[in-house]
């Protein structure tokens, strides 16, 4: 008798050797993106422009002090498909695309990037296995085929008046 699979996926055995996907659904294990960064969050990521028709203004993914919180589709479940409605903008985000560990207060994010898409820190791109930082006010980019399709910028939650201007496409 075989025991039950496990709820949770196993993180390298996604895809069995027919190339179909075998995983269980995927389960939030990490702080849920939405419209408030939460409890105990310091800060959070702002979406402030989306290639998608989804609306960004109050679409955040909250940052917890001094711990790695992933950001894929399979930790902000529901999160991106409702950012990028299309089929193929949404493709370009991983399911777990970067890991973000929130430094000094709230104004600095060390960002790696565990995915094979390349992300944007400020204009520099950042490949797969790299790190880079996002202090307060700079912008992380996701990107297909070297256009933009969704941009973040670091908030703080101590920051008087706490609003960045919403640049839609």
């Amino acid at each position: 008798m075989n025991p039950a699979p496990s709820p949770v996926p196993a993180y390298g055995m996604e895809t069995a050797a027919n190339g179909s996907d075998n995983r269980p659904g995927t389960m939030p294990q990490h702080p849920q993106a939405g419209g408030s960064s939460g409890g105990s969050a310091k800060a959070s990521l702002q979406c402030t422009l989306t290639a998608g028709n989804g609306d960004a203004r109050n679409s955040t993914i909250p940052l917890l002090p001094d711990q790695e919180v992933p950001i894929g589709r399979m930790h902000q479940m529901d999160f991106f498909e409702k950012l990028l409605p299309d089929q193929d903008h949404l493709a370009c985000i991983s399911r777990k695309h970067l890991t973000a560990r929130l430094h000094r207060g709230g104004h600095l994010v060390e960002i790696e990037n565990v995915s094979q898409n390349t992300v944007s820190i400020n204009d520099r791109n950042i490949a797969q296995g790299e790190k880079g930082e996002l202090r307060e006010g700079g912008i992380l980019r996701f990107t297909a085929r070297e256009r933009p399709i969704l941009e973040f910028r670091l908030k703080s939650d101590d920051q008087p008046g706490n609003s960045f201007a919403t640049r839609m496409n």
